[in-house]
């Protein structure tokens, strides 16, 4: 999985007219989704202790055959029923968890990369704290990646093609699949196709669901750029025009500090 933040880079979006937006959006998400400690929760996983066995990973989780300052290593506790590993990460530095335990899928080796996880993978700060979760099936993201700051929601990993949504929230097809970033009320602050740069398509709400700002690209055109007042009319100039400007600058502020909370804790995909 690479650049997992640089979703749909640059990517022309269908064409959606400005009028079509979803001037206020209050719908939140699921309580398995937005608090972390629901989100982490799995089943008990049965199986049979085996002879201990220890694989080491450098800061970017590549395998390496040594101990190596600030990487993992990745203890095999056992075996499945159906013959596969149950693995656990630690922090190398600490020695502290830095996933909850997970499987691999049949047959892979006991080295490989996360993307052979089989499941639910639930990721730890170094504080102990859940940080991330996300779920593996046959190789691939099985849904979008869940990123956490002080228990709650605050971004979430573009959709994988093809996955269907669990909980959709009302938002055009072109956004559909994008990255989003929240508040901690539970509100949509951002979805984007590429929030880690100031380009892309956009969209972002206020604290209250109110749309603030769009960014809308088609093709052989430039981008479509509204700020947009409480109410959902769009502004062009003015004292309210600049509060706006304001209000965009402080949520471009948030998403740069949260792209790089997730580049130090990932930094293999950043």
């Amino acid at each position: 999985m690479k650049k997992i933040l640089v979703l749909f880079a640059l990517a022309i979006l269908p064409a959606i007219a400005a009028d079509t937006l979803p001037t206020r959006l209050t719908a939140t998400l699921p309580d398995d989704i937005w608090y972390a400690n629901k989100a982490a929760q799995t089943a008990a996983l049965d199986y049979t202790p085996g002879d201990a066995a220890i694989y080491y990973f450098d800061a970017k989780r590549q395998p390496v055959n040594q101990p190596v300052q600030d990487g993992y290593y990745r203890e095999v506790l056992g075996k499945t029923a159906d013959g596969r590993a149950l693995v656990q990460h630690f922090y190398q530095n600490s020695r502290k968890p830095a996933t909850a335990p997970f499987v691999l899928s049949k047959g892979a080796a006991p080295d490989s990369g996360l993307e052979k996880a089989d499941g639910k993978v639930v990721h730890y700060q170094k504080d102990g704290a859940i940080f991330a979760v996300q779920t593996w099936h046959d190789g691939k993201a099985a849904g979008r990646t869940n990123y956490y700051e002080n228990g709650r929601l605050f971004a979430q990993s573009a959709l994988p093609a093809g996955v269907a949504e669990p909980a959709p929230l009302p938002l055009p097809e072109a956004f559909a699949h994008a990255a989003r970033v929240f508040y901690q009320n539970g509100q949509l602050m951002l979805v984007s196709d590429h929030w880690v740069q100031d380009e892309g398509a956009a969209l972002a709400y206020r604290q209250d669901g109110s749309l603030l700002y769009s960014r809308i690209l088609q093709a052989d055109a430039a981008p479509q750029i509204t700020l947009w007042d409480a109410a959902g009319n769009p502004l062009s100039a003015g004292e309210a025009y600049q509060k706006a400007e304001k209000e965009v600058l402080r949520v471009t502020k948030k998403r740069k500090y949260f792209a790089q909370v997730i580049a130090a804790l990932f930094p293999q995909e950043s």
